[in-house]
């Protein structure tokens, strides 16, 4: 069948339990099942998924192009692991 990476966006454990009540998702109707705080715990699940890399949203290189208060705010959010890690994309090969 060969191999294929599988991207996507992810909450950490805390902020999947507290989203529910953010208006967006009030808005679209969407349901949060479940969150994921170590990106390794995928990997446990099948000795063919492999866990490449993480992007977070508080640290890339589009911050660069925001406003300075908004980029200081950013920043300043990636000095802290639960703001950091909150909501990221998570990269895997699956062999």
């Amino acid at each position: 069948i060969g191999s294929y990476t599988l991207i996507f966006d992810a909450y950490s454990a805390y902020t999947a339990k507290k989203v529910k009540n953010h208006p967006s998702i009030k808005r679209t109707g969407a349901i949060i099942h479940w969150g994921i705080d170590d990106p390794n715990e995928l990997t446990t699940w099948d000795t063919d998924i492999k866990f490449i890399r993480d992007i977070v949203f508080t640290s890339n290189e589009e911050i660069e192009r925001m406003d300075p208060a908004t980029k200081f705010i950013y920043k300043l959010a990636n000095l802290f692991s639960v703001a950091r890690n909150a909501q990221r994309i998570l990269i895997y090969k699956i062999a």
